[in-house]
């Protein structure tokens, strides 16, 4: 058994050295010129048009805490001195329990990114690669528990009832591969998601779906149904026909029976969209660790346990007596195996995140706000985070958050974000300390967490509204000019026709021939209609051209000479006129 602790202690140091927290700060989460948003939420695309991420370097995350309690609840100034909860005559233990909450974890957690990179694909899509390793552990503590460690059973003559069903220890640590995509569907709508392949390395569980104590002062007795699970890289158990555990056997050469190991293989998926229902309003929600893996190289097993403690008869006479082997041997007999198994699949701990975000002065600032809700164990976690988020610079990002439960009211989350190009360096954390004994002891902070690193970002700056403004008018211009050139040639090639036709005409056909009313591309005539402009003016600037009749064609027509009817003599009308694109010519009479 010796050899088994030193192994387990063994493996899980050195998950713990080279894994980081993968459940990353929510102050994160609003820091958009980052590439760490679309892991939390597959939908959101990074500013930056390309990233990538430095082997080892580019995200180190940790986080450590509890979901209760505060180092204020352990230690605190009473009467000018510095005393702990248990102090016998100036401690509080009534307040210690009540700091617990129904099922209190204990948590630490670490990630580290192995690489990555993501790049814009045209103007809609994003496509990141990641791979990384994760870390998790846990312990579970129920209230009742603690009322028992403090209190004892202090009804004498009643049996002492004690709930410890949530009493738990789980632990993981697993390779994580995945390929994410985000699509803009629209203006309005984002969609992504990111799909996994998991290499499992090690898994320990252990949980109870009943598990109650009775204590009188005649006997205490354990009810209850339990399950455990452990797999790690070449270890066999072993068990007896009875189910029962005989041993854990570790290879002594290690490396030489990875030859033979099977790879514990797993899926994952995230799931996340992006809704924009005004102008700087975002809100986003996205399901995370939707997944399993498969534990070829595992065992588990699932019992009932009924065991009744009555006390021990010790006799003096007989010393050499071994009581520890007789207490293993009654807690055996009342352990029975109901189920057991070479392999298992065990769940991801999957997180559900809703998130607000509302940006103003031209995104150079906005304020957010971050539900997160972690499911492990049948069990919901929750947090909110509100945000002030501030982007004054390309190169320079802060946000300041506000952890609302996690936190107690009273923790406060910073993110700073400085641009080098093409290197960004950041940090980011949500459980910073705001208040201090004056020793400085943080008394009321729950735990901590803090990711940094640095990443490789390319393309970041984005056009100023006015400029792509001015483009769009410029465009518009350009091909309102093509227009008008090719209207122009038309009215040419069709000026030049009217000229040949008339040249094998007589004048007077020329002369009072009707002439169609032409199209106004320039507004000239509308405006002379509208009394805006006169003929005059507008023949002076030379965007008008009066067909002109000479006098002695005009005499003759008013004699009748022609032979046409006076209606049909031509007047100084609009209809006369044409816009200047013709060359001028005057018809004579030969």
């Amino acid at each position: 058994m010796k050899k088994l602790y030193i192994y387990l202690l063994s493996s899980l140091i050195g998950c713990f050295a080279v894994v980081v927290l993968y459940a990353q700060p929510n102050t994160m989460y609003f820091m958009n010129y980052l590439p760490y948003q679309s892991y939390m939420n597959p939908a959101i695309q990074p500013a930056c048009r390309v990233y990538v991420e430095l082997p080892a370097i580019s995200a180190i995350n940790f986080s450590l805490g509890n979901n209760s309690l505060s180092m204020n609840d352990f230690v605190y100034m009473n009467q000018g001195q510095m005393v702990t909860a248990l102090h016998p005559e100036l401690g509080d233990k009534t307040s210690l329990l009540n700091a617990f909450s129904a099922n209190t974890k204990f948590y630490q957690d670490l990630s580290f990114s192995l690489l990555g990179f993501g790049f814009k694909i045209k103007e809609n899509g994003y496509l990141s690669i990641n791979a990384s390793l994760r870390q998790d552990m846990a312990f579970y503590i129920p209230k009742d528990f603690v009322k028992l460690a403090l209190y004892g059973t202090p009804e004498e003559n009643q049996v002492n009832t004690f709930n410890l069903q949530s009493l738990g220890f789980d632990a993981s640590a697993y390779m994580d591969l995945s390929a994410g995509y985000s699509h803009k569907i629209n203006e309005q709508f984002t969609v992504g998601l990111r799909a996994k392949l998991l290499v499992g390395l090690l898994d320990a569980n252990l949980g109870f779906n009943e598990l109650e104590l009775q204590a009188s002062q005649e006997e205490w007795r354990i009810i209850g149904n339990a399950s455990a699970r452990f797999s790690a890289p070449t270890v066999t158990v072993l068990v007896n026909n009875d189910g029962m555990i005989e041993e854990v056997a570790i290879p002594d050469d290690v490396l030489n029976s990875l030859k033979d190991y099977r790879p514990n293989l797993g899926l994952g998926l995230d799931l996340g969209a992006v809704y924009k229902p005004i102008e700087n309003l975002s809100l986003s929600v996205a399901i995370r660790d939707l997944g399993f893996i498969s534990w070829k190289n595992g065992y588990q097993q699932s019992a009932s346990i009924d065991f009744a403690f009555e006390g021990i008869e010790f006799d003096i006479t007989q010393m050499d007596s071994d009581y520890a082997d007789s207490l293993l041997t009654v807690l055996q007999d009342s352990y029975t195996v109901e189920e057991m198994k070479t392999g298992y699949t065990s769940m991801l701990k999957s997180k559900i995140y809703l998130g607000a975000e509302y940006a103003f002065l031209n995104n150079k600032m906005s304020v957010g706000l971050l539900s997160k809700t972690t499911v492990e164990n049948s069990q919901a976690f929750g947090e909110l985070t509100a945000s002030l988020n501030m982007r004054p610079l390309s190169w320079f990002g802060t946000s300041f958050s506000y952890s609302l439960f996690n936190g107690n009211f009273s923790s406060m989350g910073i993110g700073v974000n400085l641009r080098i190009p093409p290197f960004s360096f950041y940090i980011a954390g949500d459980y910073f300390p705001l208040y201090f004994s004056s020793e400085m002891i943080p008394y009321k902070m729950r735990g901590m967490n803090m990711q940094t690193g640095m990443v490789m970002t390319f393309g970041c700056k984005k056009k100023k509204i006015k400029e792509v403004q001015e483009e769009d008018k410029s465009t518009k211009m350009l091909r309102l000019q093509q227009e008008m050139m090719l209207l122009q040639q038309e009215m040419d090639k069709e000026s030049k026709e009217q000229l040949n036709d008339s040249s094998k005409t007589n004048n007077s056909d020329v002369l009072y021939q009707p002439i169609q009313r032409m199209q106004d591309p320039t507004g000239v005539l509308k405006a002379i209609e509208d009394g805006e402009i006169t003929l005059e003016e507008a023949t002076k600037e030379g965007v008008m051209e009066v067909k002109v009749i000479p006098e002695n064609v005009q005499q003759q027509h008013s004699e009748g000479e022609s032979g046409i009817p006076s209606a049909m003599e031509p007047t100084p009308t609009i209809e006369n006129m044409v816009p200047n694109t013709i060359t001028n010519t005057e018809p004579t009479n030969e």
